[in-house]
């Protein structure tokens, strides 16, 4: 066994290294580490790093499968692996992936989470439902983690359930931000804009310097069908973000008022940062739209170029 002394240090500069794109160090060094230790896991998801860093997703599969082989109970390498599939648009080989963590540890709450994300990839919604019925349980009061089951809760059409898990969390920590901004989204799934908006403000109080609120009142606006004012909050939120997801939204909004602005406005913050894939999937949608199919075309091949691809083993 090697000596932690010795390994901790040297891991911990490959690390940086990756980090700071300085992979040809990273390389010899986690090349030397696997010689004296070619099971180690942790060795193996650093080179996954290094190679997903490096822009090589076949590479990095062979080492994140490498560790899942070495994982013995432990459960990170295979959640690892289960998020590679996810961010790649495999939901069927992450559901494999899924299945031996369920054989590890099937009411670890890191299990349920991943369960739940898989079965909302596959669209089994009512499975997923279930799932986060028990992590809620299995959470107790981890603000955290009740904030990631309401978030889930969400997306699988569920926003009682979301509701509960968020109020639980926000029982115990009533300052959780990220809980404070789902909430209000789930008061709109509710059929709430009254309490959605009191939150809303709410956060815009707490957090001035942070878009996170004035895009939640561009939310309530919208659901209220107020499109001026949705275009405002959302324009105060983009100049506070400068973000995909702020462009994204005053987009949106925009395009239904002022279509010509809206599209200048992509296609500005597109010269400065071409590739957006976000943006260009957007712009897509809104040429789909206008029946410019082939605008639609080109911003979706803008787009694709941008997606991380699936190693084809």
């Amino acid at each position: 066994m090697l000596d932690p002394a010795f390994t901790e240090p040297m891991l911990n500069l490959a690390r940086i290294e990756i980090d700071f794109k300085e992979f040809e160090p990273a390389q010899r060094r986690l090349t030397a580490l696997l010689a004296k230790d070619e099971k180690n896991t942790d060795f193996a998801i650093e080179m996954a790093r290094l190679s997903s860093a490096s822009g090589d997703a076949e590479e990095a599969l062979r080492w994140l499968q490498r560790a899942d082989d070495n994982s013995g109970q432990r459960l990170g390498p295979t959640l690892q692996l289960v998020d590679f599939h996810l961010a790649r648009g495999r939901p069927d080989l992450a559901r494999t992936a899924v299945a031996r963590l369920q054989g590890k540890a099937p009411e670890a709450l890191a299990v349920l989470l991943a369960t739940a994300r898989v079965q909302l990839a596959n669209k089994e919604f009512a499975e997923a439902r279930t799932v986060l019925t028990r992590a809620t349980t299995v959470a107790s009061y981890d603000a955290a983690a009740l904030t990631q089951i309401g978030d889930l809760q969400a997306r699988a059409g569920n926003p009682t359930g979301a509701a509960h898990a968020l109020d639980k969390a926000l029982s115990e920590k009533p300052d959780h931000l990220r809980a404070r901004v789902l909430r209000s989204n789930v008061y709109l799934l509710q059929g709430d804009p009254v309490k959605a908006e009191a939150m809303a403000r709410g956060v815009v109080a707490s957090h001035p310097k942070s878009g996170l609120g004035h895009a939640l009142l561009g939310d309530v606006a919208m659901y209220r069908k107020q499109l001026p004012a949705a275009v405002e909050a959302y324009r105060r939120a983009h100049a506070v973000e400068q973000s995909t997801q702020s462009l994204v939204r005053l987009f949106g909004a925009l395009e239904s008022v002022q279509r010509p602005a809206a599209m200048s406005l992509a296609n500005d913050w597109l010269r400065s940062k071409p590739d957006d894939a976000g943006v260009w999937r957007a712009l897509g949608d809104a040429e789909a739209r206008a029946g410019n199919l082939a605008g639609a075309r080109t911003a979706y091949e803008r787009a694709a170029r941008q997606t991380p691809t699936m190693p084809t083993r």
